[in-house]
């Protein structure tokens, strides 16, 4: 849904950056944008909603359930500056052209698919390495840095989907911005500057949204990666909600070591279930 209604702005955006051209679609523009951001942030309440209606009443989720309190006025407050910034952002990448959407019948097919599952993973990976790993563990580690990352760690025990959007702009972009500049900086070097498509499709940036709606979220079982095999051994929801709770480890955001330890993801799970008081069965 988040990707056909980007795509609306995508594809009504003229093709030469001007001023008059934006003042004379700006109000449709300005609707465009204030109703992805609309969108994006009700699919995400929803979908909260929806996990807590179905699994509050399971005795795995009841301890969990206690602490979820409710969005207060500021989390309401950093939710619209979040979603604001990120459509203004995508916005932008769209006059550039740093985004696209293949608005054709060759659009369904397997390898358009699998073109943006590698984009999705790649920022994945990229932000994790390039940004999280050193940024995000210096602002953990150091009392100076911890300034910008502080309000977000606010949210401890009670994190929920919403929560993904509490954060100060400065920690956004510098744990953001990065890794879709990396992405499309890599595509122009290994295409010698004149692939097709050097950019990145809307649908890669809604996966990655959703990524970190889902990384937040109080439901463990959360799907993130969009892929049963990588969900199943991967559990990167119980590894930032540990991070929440303990504001320490757990500094990237994807559980590498989850693939080929089962001893680590059984640990992390266990510690889960001992910070929060639960008793989630995971293989």
């Amino acid at each position: 849904v988040l990707a056909f209604c980007h795509q609306q702005v995508i594809y009504n955006l003229p093709t030469t950056p001007n001023a008059t051209a934006f003042r004379q679609n700006a109000g449709y523009f300005a609707l465009c944008l204030i109703t992805n951001g609309l969108i994006s942030v009700g699919i995400a309440y929803l979908r909260e909603e929806l996990h807590f209606m179905m699994l509050s009443r399971h005795r795995q989720l009841a301890s969990r359930y206690k602490i979820r309190g409710g969005l207060s006025r500021i989390d309401w407050y950093y939710i619209f500056q979040t979603a604001s910034v990120s459509q203004i952002a995508l916005f932008l990448q769209g006059i550039f052209g740093i985004l696209y959407y293949e608005n054709r019948a060759g659009f369904w097919n397997w390898s358009k698919w699998l073109e943006i599952y590698l984009q999705f993973y790649a920022m994945l990976i990229l932000r994790d390495l390039f940004y999280l790993a050193p940024f995000h563990s210096l602002m953990h580690s150091a009392p100076r840095w911890y300034r910008l990352h502080k309000e977000h760690h606010k949210v401890m025990k009670n994190a929920q989907s919403l929560h993904a959007f509490h954060i100060n702009i400065l920690d956004l972009v510098l744990e953001n911005v990065g890794a879709p500049i990396l992405l499309v900086l890599g595509q122009c070097i290994m295409s010698d500057w004149k692939q097709e498509h050097v950019g990145i499709n809307i649908f890669a940036v809604v996966l990655l949204t959703g990524h970190d709606i889902a990384l937040h979220s109080i439901d463990p079982y959360s799907a993130m990666y969009f892929c049963p095999v990588l969900d199943h051994f991967m559990k990167g929801n119980i590894c930032h909600q540990l991070h929440h709770a303990l504001n320490n480890d757990y500094i990237m955001f994807v559980p590498y070591g989850h693939l080929w330890s089962s001893r680590r993801r059984r640990k992390d799970v266990d510690r889960y279930n001992t910070v929060f008081e639960t008793d989630f069965f995971m293989r």
